[in-house]
C-alpha cells in the first residue's frame, strides 16, 4: 500500500487563532502529498514537520523539524483534519494533482 506525507505545523491566522495548515504551493492551493518512494528526496521544510496521512486520513507525526519548533510552529502529535483540510487531501490523494505526485515515470504531475 502506498504511504502518503505531507508537511505542515500549527501557525497563528492573521486573526491571532492557531490552525493547523499543510504547505502548498500558494495559499488556498491543493496541499503538497509526497508518496513513500520518492520521500528519500525530499528534506523537510525549516519551517514546517512531517506528517503521515493515515488510512482514514488523520496526520501522524513522523519527524519533527527543530528549526520550526525554534520558530514557534508547534507539532502535534496526531492531526484529525477538519472538513475542509480533509476534502482536500482526499482530492489530491485520488486524483493525483499534487505538484509533488509522481506519475508512472516517476515525474511530479501538474
Amino acid at each position: 500500500m502506498t504511504q502518503y506525507y505531507v508537511i505542515g505545523g500549527i501557525l497563528k491566522n492573521i486573526n491571532g487563532h492557531e490552525q493547523f495548515v499543510l504547505a502548498c504551493t500558494r495559499n488556498a492551493e491543493e496541499p503538497y502529498i509526497i508518496v513513500d518512494d520518492i520521500i528519500r528526496y525530499f528534506i523537510i521544510w525549516q519551517n514546517s514537520h512531517l506528517y503521515l496521512v493515515e488510512d482514514d486520513y488523520s496526520l501522524s507525526l513522523v519527524a519533527p523539524s527543530p528549526e520550526a519548533q525554534q520558530m514557534g510552529v508547534k507539532a502535534p502529535e496526531k492531526v484529525w483534519p477538519d472538513a475542509n483540510l480533509l476534502e482536500r487531501l482526499r482530492a489530491v490523494i485520488k486524483h493525483g494533482t499534487s505538484p509533488t505526485t509522481p506519475d508512472k515515470n516517476g515525474k511530479g504531475v501538474t
